[in-house]
């Protein structure tokens, strides 16, 4: 109705005022097609030869082209939450924000939303876009961007950002400040960042949560850095932070990284004695991993056996690792065995409580989904290679068939051919040992009719 009205009334000759634009672009954001009200600011750009489509970087020294109506169609889309099309209209402005309050909230309310989907990169050419026009982003758009950063490890940004908010702000930063900035460079492999914040809300009075305390050690265990975690676990247990399995993980790693298995093992099991707690799946695959890389494949079983006799399922990795390690040795057998587990297409022991199976019922999904198919089709085609394809392959093949599980065609035909030729072969042998049998007792025969009955010892 508004574009026919709107070309009924250009064909009448009656002319159009700027606010007529504006008003016609909030009207098609009230309407949900905040893309009109884009849309109508490009084509009037282009009808007036002030800015050419595409047009989004060097025209800061030029004026805004029509800037009431850019305003308003920009305040359509975020009013609507049309963002897409607001990012649209942003870029073909070069990045220029509004001059009106309303106008720098929308393009700010843009910067949020493009930190969060298309990077904080992005985001910040709407922040410097307010600056150019006189505005403050204020602390919201830039603790959005602060937040945006750190998760995404650009501690440079974030630093600079977590500057500008203690200006902003004229106070001291908080807790969650402080957290991002740790897990950031925490993530980043850069510890003594993460240290030198974290020490500095220590300074502040803040007290970290467990789940920071868990985040520094892990960043310590990835470093190998022994003594700066164990400081921070004794910081931990004095404050009255209770260690959770996170921590247990990640102790674990760091004590088998620098080769000191009996201490990676006392810790598994002092630990959550010392704190009342139980490992999970997570804890009980640190230690899985750290006795395979050490070679001692039996300390890993075991392991998973008290694993599962606790109740506690095993993760898809853990089934991998183990799977993985029984296949470099050659194990053949207990890789499948791992596999039907993981898959859930191994039938229930029988020493296995009803809530132990209902949990292993319940987790067989997940598992099945996440384990990945390389490891399915090495053990088969390894199961091809060694003469296995009839004992452990086709068995195995067809069980994950009828889970539902792909399988590479390819792999799947050599195997089947693999264990044709083993069914040849043995059938082959069968006549053989048959033959031979068959001459020996005609020999035997012949011996006894001519030379009488042997005696027993002899025959």
């Amino acid at each position: 109705w508004l574009a026919r009205a709107c070309s009924r009334l250009g064909a009448a000759g009656v002319p159009f005022r700027p606010e007529h634009f504006a008003a016609l672009a909030r009207a098609y954001g009230c309407e949900n097609r905040a893309d009109l009200a884009a849309d109508l600011w490009r084509d009037r750009c282009a009808t007036l030869g002030l800015v050419v489509e595409g047009e989004s970087t060097d025209v800061f020294e030029q004026p805004l082209p029509l800037p009431e109506l850019y305003a308003a169609a920009l305040e359509a889309c975020v009013s609507s939450a049309d963002f897409p099309s607001a990012w649209r209209l942003a870029a073909m402005s070069g990045w220029r924000a509004p001059a009106s309050a309303d106008g720098q909230a929308a393009m700010l309310a843009l910067a949020k939303w493009l930190s969060k989907h298309q990077g904080v990169g992005v985001a910040r050419r709407c922040i410097d876009g307010v600056r150019r026009a006189g505005g403050s982003p204020g602390p919201l758009a830039l603790r959005a961007l602060f937040g945006a950063s750190a998760r995404a490890g650009d501690m440079k940004q974030a630093s600079e950002l977590f500057g500008e908010l203690v200006a902003c702000n004229s106070s001291t930063p908080d807790f969650a400040m402080y957290s991002m900035m740790v897990r950031g460079f925490g993530s980043i492999g850069d510890v003594d960042g993460a240290m030198r914040y974290f020490r500095e809300m220590r300074q502040r009075g803040l007290r970290p949560d467990t789940a920071l305390f868990d985040a520094v050690i892990s960043a310590c265990a990835a470093r190998n850095m022994l003594g700066l975690a164990e400081e921070v676990l004794a910081d931990m247990e004095a404050s009255g932070s209770r260690p959770t399995s996170a921590t247990l993980a990640a102790l674990v790693r760091l004590h088998a990284a620098r080769g000191m298995p009996a201490v990676a093992a006392a810790v598994f099991k002092e630990l959550p004695r010392r704190h009342g707690f139980e490992p999970d799946a997570r804890a009980y695959h640190a230690l899985i991993s750290a006795c395979l890389s050490m070679g001692r494949m039996d300390l890993a079983f075991e392991a998973f056996s008290t694993m599962s006799t606790n109740g506690c399922i095993p993760s898809a990795k853990t089934y991998e690792a183990l799977a993985t390690a029984s296949l470099r040795s050659g194990d053949l057998f207990r890789a499948a065995a791992l596999v039907e587990d993981a898959l859930g297409l191994a039938p229930p022991a029988a020493t296995e409580s009803d809530e132990q199976q209902a949990a292993a019922a319940a987790g067989t999904g997940v598992r099945a989904a996440m384990l990945e198919r390389r490891v399915l089709e090495e053990l088969l085609s390894l199961a091809g290679r060694r003469r296995e394809a009839s004992s452990i392959g086709m068995p195995l093949l067809a069980k994950l068939q009828q889970a539902g599980v792909q399988i590479c065609s390819r792999i799947s035909e050599a195997l089947a051919a693999a264990a044709a030729a083993e069914e040849e072969q043995r059938a082959g042998k069968g006549e053989e040992l048959e033959r031979r049998g068959g001459e020996r007792r005609a020999a035997m025969d012949s011996w006894r009719q001519g030379f009488g009955r042997a005696p027993a010892t002899e025959e």
